[in-house]
């Protein structure tokens, strides 16, 4: 008898196994607008001293027919990120080693 209860068990736990988990709410797809028009982060930089970071991000200008490569500031403090350039073409940001300046590519 105790054999059997366990293959009972066993074949329980096998079929609770194979039942889906609980369905959860299905998100809605992504549009193709929204993909062409979304900003990439190409990369993030951490300050020496870890109190902000730039973060270069790519998105598309399609008035102009390119591609925009910005810097953004981000600080712990306030938690808040602020533009760092305007141009579209910055890139490569580096931070100097006291972390009071910063580099960066056209």
């Amino acid at each position: 008898m105790r054999g059997s209860s366990r293959a009972v068990i066993l074949l329980a736990g096998a079929l609770l196994a194979s039942i889906p988990a609980a369905a959860q709410p299905a998100k809605d797809l992504i549009t193709l607008d929204e993909f062409m028009n979304a900003t990439d982060i190409k990369e993030a930089k951490l300050s020496p001293d870890g109190s902000a970071a730039i973060i270069a991000t790519e998105s598309p200008d399609w008035q102009h027919n390119r591609f925009r490569s910005d810097l953004w500031i981000w600080k712990q403090q306030t938690g808040e990120t602020i533009p760092l350039t305007r141009s579209g073409h910055a890139r490569a940001p580096r931070w100097s080693p006291d972390g009071k300046y910063i580099a960066f590519s056209f």
